[in-house]
C-alpha cells in the first residue's frame, strides 16, 4: 500500500520492478513460442502428454502474451499472474525437469525462479505503480481478504531486546 496523501514509498519499489520485468520477460516468452513452438514441444516429456501440441502451444503462447502485457502494465495483475503459473507449472514438470539441477542451460532453475516470482507477485498485486492502483480496481478488495485471511504479528524494532535478558535490563533500570 502506498504511504498517506499517495506518495510512493522506496520499499515498494522492488516488487514493482519485479512485477514490470516478469511482464515483459512472459511477453517475450510468448513472441518466442509462437516463432519456435514446434521446436519448443519435442522436449521428452511433452511428446507423452495426451494433448494436442499444436493447441497447447497455442494456448501457451496467448497466455504468455496476453498475461505478460497485463503484467508489465499492472492491470488485473493477480489474475494475469494466476494465469502464469499453470504454464510456468507445465514448463517445470514436462519440459524442464529432465534436465535436472544446475544443467549448462539453467532452464529449471529459471523456471522455478519465475514460478516463485508470479506466485509472490499473484499475492501482492497491482502495486502503486500499477493500472489496478490507478483504476482502484480490484486490488483494494483483494488486498483486504488477504490481509484479513493472513494475520501476521506485528514486526518489533531490531534494537529491542526479547525474553529473560528485556525483563532483567528493565528490573536493573528501574532500581
Amino acid at each position: 500500500m502506498s504511504a498517506p496523501g499517495g506518495r510512493l514509498r522506496l520499499r515498494e519499489l522492488p516488487i514493482e520492478a519485479v512485477r514490470i520485468y516478469l511482464g515483459i520477460a512472459m511477453f517475450f516468452k510468448g513472441i518466442e513460442v509462437i516463432e519456435h513452438g514446434a521446436d519448443l514441444m519435442k522436449g521428452p516429456g511433452l511428446s507423452k502428454l495426451p494433448f494436442d501440441l499444436v493447441a497447447l502451444t497455442h494456448a501457451v503462447a496467448a497466455v504468455h502474451l496476453v498475461g505478460g502485457m497485463l503484467l508489465a502494465l499492472g492491470m488485473l495483475t493477480r489474475a494475469a499472474a494466476i494465469a502464469q503459473l499453470p504454464v510456468v507449472a507445465g514448463a517445470i514438470f514436462f519440459a524442464h525437469r529432465y534436465e535436472g539441477l544446475f544443467a549448462p542451460s539453467h532452464g529449471l532453475e529459471l523456471a522455478m525462479l519465475v514460478l516463485f516470482l508470479l506466485g509472490a507477485v499473484a499475492l501482492q498485486g497491482g502495486g502503486p505503480l500499477s493500472v489496478d492502483r490507478w483504476l482502484d480496481r480490484t486490488s483494494r478488495p483483494i488486498d483486504d481478504a488477504i490481509d484479513d485471511a493472513v494475520q501476521l504479528p506485528p514486526m518489533k524494532p531490531a534494537n529491542e531486546q526479547r525474553g529473560p535478558a528485556r525483563k532483567a535490563g528493565k528490573a536493573g533500570k528501574r532500581a
